[in-house]
């Protein structure tokens, strides 16, 4: 939230002209308020159950549909498992640094973690971010892919993903504050193989604060300079990096009567960087799926749902 205040900081230092547009947004909300003439029966029942069924529709302020956006972490997943550490009898330990594996010195087998305190916490299982690399020797690949789980060690993808994360000060869609929108192959260049998906989400999502739009990017690639050359056109198609150029070229080309000018939106501020596709796997150290090209969460949830379930199976075997 302080680089959002930052950028914040930097495109609206005239205070004055903000204080203004609050001043006339306020007057005009007043001039539609509701006359006491006629809040009267039955519009105040009917009011009574709009804002009650808008409650139950969604839970951010402000928002259009029942769109869900994880607020916490990558669908909730944290506190998925801090839940069931609670009800199964787990430990569950936030922000605190994993200094060391234990492992067993005759057999070789994974046997628990070491934390920056010195703690020593033992388990079958080992369940670890795509982030980090497991040392080949911890793994075998006991667990065949027919059972829907791949060994880690194993399993190498060619493909990348190309993502990019922009920040602008207007939606790229008139009324619209969160979207999904895609660009099919060879929309936006000759050479664009797959396709581009674009996501932006508003400040009553809670992803960015008020005035303000993020947007993400992605695109599965094997080159993965034909990926950043597909993304790079997708952010030149939508968004404007120069508001003087744009008066410029207005100014050159005047538009005709009755000519609607679309005006893009801002871009404040934008990263791209790239992730390799590695699968997950469960056995004694397991990882988690790296993140793929598709905007959404149906995977994540699925591998969740997989390895809760081996975990209880497990547990069952156990007892």
């Amino acid at each position: 939230m302080r680089f959002f205040k930052l950028l914040q900081a930097h495109y609206h230092s005239n205070s004055k002209s903000s204080t203004t547009t609050s001043n006339e947004e306020e007057d005009e909300n007043n001039s539609i308020k509701i006359t006491p003439e006629d809040l009267e029966t039955p519009f105040v029942e009917f009011l009574t159950r709009k804002i009650r069924l808008s409650s139950k529709l969604t839970s951010f302020r402000g928002a259009t549909g029942a769109m869900l956006y994880p607020i916490y972490g990558q669908g909730e997943l944290a506190h998925f498992f801090c839940r069931r550490a609670a009800i199964m009898g787990g430990v569950s330990i936030t922000q605190m640094p994993v200094v060391g594996l234990l492992v067993d010195k005759d057999v070789g087998n994974y046997k628990g973690i070491k934390l920056v305190t010195g703690q020593e916490l033992f388990s079958h299982q080992l369940i670890l971010a795509p982030t980090f690399v497991i040392p080949p020797g911890l793994t075998t690949p006991s667990v065949s892919p027919q059972n829907g789980y791949y060994d880690f060690v194993q399993q190498d993808a060619r493909e990348k993903v190309v993502r990019g994360i922009c920040i602008t000060d207007n939606s790229f869609e008139p009324d619209v504050v969160n979207c999904l929108v895609f660009y099919p192959p060879k929309s936006l260049c000759p050479d664009q193989m797959t396709s581009v998906r674009i996501f932006q989400l508003s400040s009553n999502v809670r992803a960015c604060p008020s005035g303000m739009f993020v947007i993400y990017l992605s695109t599965i690639c094997g080159d993965v300079v034909q990926g950043k050359r597909s993304v790079n056109a997708a952010i030149e198609a939508l968004f404007s990096t120069s508001v003087s150029r744009n008066s410029e070229d207005i100014s050159r080309d005047p538009p005709r009567e009755n000519t609607v000018v679309k005006v893009k939106p801002t871009l404040l501020w934008s990263t791209l960087y790239i992730q390799e596709l590695i699968m997950g796997g469960f056995d004694c150290v397991s990882s988690t799926s790296m993140p793929d090209g598709n905007l959404q969460y149906n995977h994540v949830v699925d591998a969740a749902l997989n390895v809760n379930d081996v975990l209880i199976s497990f547990r069952t075997k156990s007892v």
